[in-house]
């Protein structure tokens, strides 16, 4: 069929060529769009527990360093209990 996009491509000839019969589909797929989706929503996620980090009292990291945590150990343990 003339001008179907997924017989017609210069990927797809490369494949064929490469030995790929039938060739593999990679775009409509559901890891393609899984993929897309993840690289969309990462820097909503990442604003999200920031902001929600941002608003931890910062007296809560002192206190979880008072006993003598490393600074790393004081934030994991006041972000994640």
């Amino acid at each position: 069929m003339a001008g179907d996009p997924g017989q017609q491509g210069a990927g797809d000839q490369a494949a064929g060529l490469g030995g790929f019969d039938p060739v593999p589909q990679i775009l409509f797929n559901g890891f393609a769009t899984t993929l897309g989706m993840v690289h969309i929503l990462i820097p909503y996620v990442i604003m999200s527990i920031y902001a929600a980090m941002q608003k931890i009292d910062p007296n809560h990291l002192r206190a979880a360093a008072s006993p003598g945590a490393a600074p790393f150990q004081a934030s994991v343990r006041s972000f994640f209990p």
